[in-house]
């Protein structure tokens, strides 16, 4: 069986049709016409979704994915207007960290949506809490000691683009929403969660994906079964295996939201532990109890989390008391 859908593409200001854009999943393209659509067409048999890039000079590119369930139906889709010298490709440079070189490469573009709303998020966190900016900055000097090369081999191929989304960059933007808004109080995070499911969806093998991610945890090794290209990055996943923070920001959640694909657990509860286990002890400042509590704060919303971080800034101050003979006020 044939899924078919017409995918319609449209300017995001204004909503004008854009016709002649590309829309390619790294094998074959075709345009769209003056009405600014395309039939889109996958064995459903085969695929419960399918990705493609839409691409238009002028343009910043954006990445779709259809599923079956759309089947016959008409998806519309939009593009923003690129900024003046911004381009695509997996470089950057500036603050961005994992927004200016992986993410950039798997979108196609350092200005792409996702892109800048990575960038808005890790404002926004960093402006409630020094400490959380001091870690947000901490583990982009650690990321930015492999990403490059990793980036560079993403931008070289269509294919590689687009499996680098859908199996990593979809998935960790999906987490770091859910527990943004979760974090900053923005709402019960029903809607980041199903953005969150949607990333890790059943027809990517989630199990196999866990346990490649969790074997370079555990191993700093690539196993000899991994896809082409993951094992031709080998040597720079191992380094960012071995770096704590990258470890915590990266490839825990990762492994995280795809062993919750395979086994439907707790998401939320994931997401909790995950922002309680940050590894602030690696920050160089001690910080304040104004600070501390600045930072607990965001774990308002699950209160044995919260609990969990505030005993783990308390137990460094316990241990010196200890071994100093001092008297605690």
């Amino acid at each position: 069986m044939v899924a078919v859908v017409t995918l319609k593409v449209t300017a995001c200001s204004g909503g004008a049709a854009i016709s002649g854009a590309q829309v390619t999943d790294g094998y074959s393209s075709v345009y769209t016409n003056s009405y600014g659509e395309i039939l889109v067409y996958w064995d459903d048999t085969a695929y419960v979704g399918y990705g493609v890039n839409v691409i238009k000079s002028g343009y910043v590119t954006r990445n779709v994915v259809l599923y079956n369930s759309q089947n016959g139906t008409t998806v519309t889709t939009c593009l923003n207007a690129a900024e003046s010298g911004g381009g695509g490709g997996g470089g950057g440079t500036g603050s961005g960290g994992l927004s200016c070189f992986i993410v950039s490469a798997a979108t196609g573009s350092p200005e792409s949506q996702e892109v800048m709303a990575l960038r808005a998020l890790r404002d926004e966190v960093g402006a409630k809490s020094s400490i959380a900016a001091a870690l947000i900055d901490a583990v982009y000097d650690e990321y930015w000691r492999f990403s490059p090369p990793i980036a560079d081999r993403i931008s070289a191929d269509a294919a590689t683009q687009q499996g680098a989304l859908l199996a990593v960059v979809r998935p960790l933007l999906a987490w770091y929403g859910l527990a943004g808004t979760l974090a900053l109080g923005k709402g019960d995070g029903r809607a980041e969660l199903a953005l969150l499911e949607e990333a890790c969806p059943g027809w990517m093998a989630p199990a196999t994906i866990a346990a490649l991610v969790g074997a370079l945890r555990r191993d700093g090794a690539v196993p000899d079964d991994a896809p082409d290209f993951v094992r031709s990055i080998a040597a720079q996943l191992a380094l960012g295996a071995s770096l704590p923070l990258v470890d915590w920001a990266i490839l825990r959640p990762l492994q995280t939201c795809w062993e919750l694909a395979a086994s439907d657990g707790d998401i939320r509860s994931a997401v909790a532990a995950w922002l309680s286990d940050a590894p602030v002890e690696r920050l160089a400042q001690k910080p304040s109890a104004e600070e501390v509590s600045a930072v607990a704060g965001l774990l308002d919303f699950d209160p044995l989390a919260r609990r969990h971080l505030i005993a783990r800034f308390d137990a460094p101050r316990r241990e010196t008391s200890a071994s100093c003979g001092c008297v605690g006020r």
